[in-house]
């Protein structure tokens, strides 16, 4: 289950899909069906709610520097 997605520069699906307990999860850079990064990223209060605004500011961040840097 995607807790977050984005698209960045209409190129660019990032999200972040929940694991097991929900407090753990997978950031994930895709163009088109090539998938460009994963790593591993914690959720703050297993996003019940919807996603932590300091957690999405993180993961933005994390994704445009990864893509400016490609």
């Amino acid at each position: 289950m995607n807790v977050w997605q984005n698209k960045l520069d209409d190129k660019y699906d990032v999200f972040v899909e929940s694991k097991d307990d929900g407090y753990k999860g997978d950031l994930v850079v895709k163009e088109g069906e090539k998938e460009l990064l994963r790593e591993h990223v914690t959720i703050s209060y297993g996003a019940r709610f919807g996603p932590d605004i300091a957690d999405v500011a993180i993961w933005e961040s994390r994704c445009c520097e990864f893509i400016d840097n490609l």
